[in-house]
């Protein structure tokens, strides 16, 4: 700083005026003079200081610079890990799994990659993450993560269940890795964000970092890099088994274990499962004690809110009411019938007012349809039956068949099969009136018009259209016209049990010679179906049906794939979700080794369009695994998206096979994107096991809906599965929660376990 200069000094040789006033201007000067410097002395004592900090920074740089070059010329010679190599202390490699540098910390061979073993290995050279603190616990309780956490966690559950919760998103910053969580032990951890919903779950040694790309939510949007599986397994629960063991979900938080005992008698289990509570399996009831026979859980109809009626056999059954919770009521065996009418069937039974049970059969010595009914009361697990009725004889049937039959109201049923004549199939749709426990069989339909007759080709489908204004039950059913083309029929049955009528008959506008009759639903009245247009044009084509005007129209896809041969192509239709107009089109190219593709498409309005781009699961042929469905999570706003998980199983030389986790979406345009959506693949070792579940619905319409999936042989964990929606609602809770049925002894048959998963939010 500047400071003030001093006046004219007095002298001797001055005046004497001159003289004083040079003396008054220097004493006055003095006193600025004073004040200046103390002030410049404050500013050397200041910028010293910042100085001494400077130099501080300086030397702290300097260590690090030098750090980080001793780091650099340690691991200038790093090579990639490779398991089951001996290396010596304080060796670098780089992780062929994060390419990251690692130097060993202990002498000795190594089997577990570097990015997995931070026992054995230290991280060198940080790449920017930022983490730089680590935490390693044995969990006693859920992780809940703050912005000052340390970085790395490695984390050990005593169980399944636990789960480690991430920051608000709001309170870190964009980018990362903010998080690198490895799971220790032999239990995986959830992952939850910060808004409390499912990321996924990391499985026993796995490792896992997680970065922010949006962070404007406390949910926020969380980028992994490593094995993150889409669900968060909470819960296990294993009991004894020793055959046919089935879960019948019969509400969102109870279900019920059937299956066989030690001697092969029917037995069940009441499971609670309420969100967020340990599951738990209830103590053994023996449904019938005479007959050793597995329970036939097909034909499992729910009587209201806790009751079931339960076929033990094809002639007799139980009620098992499960009011009390855990301690079951179940009823008397009670003989229903005294032929095979349910195992004929095939589960078709109707309920009406939450007690009566109408039961199908089909005579063969007379040729005749029948039917009983039985009241299992208005409570209790009492069961009493009524008498057989018959129908008329269907003269000359070699066999039969029927397709659905549902309670038009609490006094009828409606009734739509088939049966063949020796040359062909024919057309059973009638009306059974119920008074009490007696039964009255109305007229029947007959054929629909241009019915094929020259071949056995028939078609179970039937599809719902709910009532019309008269409140008859109305049905879309498609029918073979002749060999090339398929007609369509809209059916009715009267609120008041008369014989039903064919409303309206028109004729599909694909002029198809293969592939018809592969139909599935994208809207309350309308079905699609795929086929060829001409041999080299294969379209998708809408159906509708208006159930008040009696019309049937149709309308075409373009081409769904113009770059292939039409003749190499077999084409399977797959939904993705119920009734959100979107879909798969499967087919195998059979000119390059049946190579599978898949193409999306959408439907609006009476428009179909078909996606652009084409999914192929590899370059090999690939086929859909056996009994394949899909898994879908609710519509998020007016953009209805929808994924769906697909495994795909994969025949090699070796007879080996793989099985790839891919999700998958489809735009309002029919294209697709996707990618991996878990690691994990089944070999040949680990096979893949089939899993199973059902439910049965509340509405008196349905019996029981089921599901399938795919468990991974390593440790059956779950890989696969479908969310169905029975008529009642969802069998997961907000479809976000599943609980799964795994029988681990196959072959001694005597171990199962329940496991339960909450899906990660899409």
């Amino acid at each position: 700083m500047a400071l003030t200069p001093p006046p004219t000094a007095p002298s001797p040789g001055q005046d004497a005026a001159t003289f004083n006033e040079n003396v008054e201007a220097r004493l006055a000067w003095d006193a600025v003079n004073v004040a200046e410097l103390n002030a410049l002395q404050a500013d050397v004592t200041v910028k010293q200081a910042a100085t001494n900090e400077d130099a501080a920074a300086a030397a702290i740089s300097r260590s690090t610079a030098e750090a980080a070059a001793a780091a650099a010329i340690a691991v200038a010679g790093a090579v990639q890990w490779v398991s089951g190599t001996n290396y010596a202390l304080g060796v670098a490699v780089w992780s062929p799994s994060d390419f990251q540098t690692y130097r060993h910390t202990v002498a000795g061979v190594s089997n577990t990659d570097p990015a997995n073993d931070p026992a054995t290995w230290e991280a060198v050279g940080a790449s920017g993450s930022g983490i730089n603190e680590a935490n390693t616990e044995t969990l006693a309780a859920n992780k809940v993560l703050t912005a000052d956490s340390p970085g790395m966690q490695v984390l050990t559950a005593p169980g399944y269940g636990y789960y480690v919760q991430l920051p608000s998103a709001t309170t870190l910053d964009q980018g990362g890795p903010h998080f690198d969580i490895i799971v220790a032990g032999s239990y995986p951890i959830g992952v939850l964000n910060g808004a409390g919903q499912v990321v996924g779950q990391i499985l026993p040694n796995d490792r896992v970092k997680f970065s922010l790309s949006n962070i404007t939510t406390a949910a926020g949007a969380w980028q992994t890099e490593g094995n993150l599986d889409p669900w968060f397994q909470t819960a296990e629960a294993g009991f004894k088994a020793w055959n046919g063991a089935t879960l019948v979900n019969v509400s969102d938080n109870i279900s019920l274990l059937f299956y066989q005992n030690e001697a092969s008698l029917p037995c069940v289990r009441y499971v609670s499962h309420p969100a967020g509570v340990a599951l738990t399996v209830g103590n053994e009831y023996v449904l019938d004690a005479v007959t050793a026979s597995s329970v036939q859980t097909t034909y499992c109809v729910k009587l209201g809110a806790n009751r079931m009626f339960v076929p033990t056999t094809g002639s007799y059954g139980v009620v098992v009411d499960w009011s009390a919770g855990a301690a079951l009521a179940v009823g008397a065996r009670t003989q229903i019938y005294n032929g095979s009418a349910l195992t004929s069937w095939g589960g078709h039974l109707v309920v009406q007012d939450d007690r009566y049970v109408v039961a199908l059969g089909y005579n063969a010595a007379a040729q005749m349809v029948q039917a009983i009914c039985f009241d299992c009361g208005a409570n209790g697990t009492t069961i009493t039956a009524g008498a057989m009725v018959q129908t008329s004889s269907y003269t000359g049937t070699s066999s039969y068949g029927y397709d659905l039959a549902v309670a038009v109201n609490s006094t009828v049923a409606a009734v739509k099969g088939r049966y063949n004549n020796g040359s062909y199939w024919r057309s059973i749709a009638r009306c059974v009136v119920r008074a009490g426990t007696t039964l009255t069989w109305g007229g029947d339909a007959g054929d629909p018009t241009g019915l094929i007759t020259t071949n056995s080709a028939h078609l179970p489908d039937c599809f719902s259209l709910g009532k019309d204004t008269s409140n008859a039950e109305c049905y879309l059913i498609p029918y073979y016209q002749d060999a090339n083309a398929i007609k369509f029929g809209l059916l009715k049955f009267p609120a008041s049990g008369g014989t039903p009528t064919w409303a309206a008959i028109a004729t599909s506008t694909l002029a198809s010679t293969t592939m018809l009759g592969v139909f599935f639903r994208v809207s309350s009245n309308s079905i699609v179906q795929a086929g060829y247009q001409t041999a080299n044009t294969a379209k998708i084509e809408l159906i509708t049906a208006n159930k008040e005007t009696n019309a049937i129209t149709f309308s075409l896809s373009g081409n769904i794939d113009s770059t292939l041969p039409g003749a190499s192509r077999v084409f399977t239709l797959q939904n993705v979700s119920d009734l959100d107009g979107k879909g798969l089109v499967y087919y195998l190219d059979a000119a390059s080794g049946s190579k599978t593709h898949y193409k999306g498409f959408a439907v609006s309005g009476s428009t179909v369009s078909i996606g652009s781009n084409r999914f192929e699961p590899s370059a090999s042929g690939q086929y859909p695994l056996n009994g394949q469905t899909f898994s879908f999570s609710n519509s998020t706003g007016a953009s209805s998206v929808t994924y769906q998980r697909i495994g795909v199983a994969q025949s090699n030389a070796s007879n080996d096979v793989s099985v790839d986790l891919t999700k998958i979406s489809i735009d309002a345009s029919g294209n697709l994107t996707f990618g991996p959506f878990s690691k994990g693949t089944f070999g040949a070792s680990g096979g893949a096991i089939g899993l199973s579940n059902g439910r049965v619905a509340i509405s008196t319409n349905m019996g029981l809906k089921r599901w399938h999936g795919v468990m991974r042989g390593d440790g059956f964990k779950f890989a696969e599965g479908s969310f169905g929606s029975p008529q009642s609602g969802s069998i997961v809770q907000g479809n976000a929660e599943m609980i799964g049925l795994v029988n681990h002894d196959v072959q001694i048959g005597k171990n199962a376990t329940l496991y339960r998963f909450k899906f990660a939010e899409v």
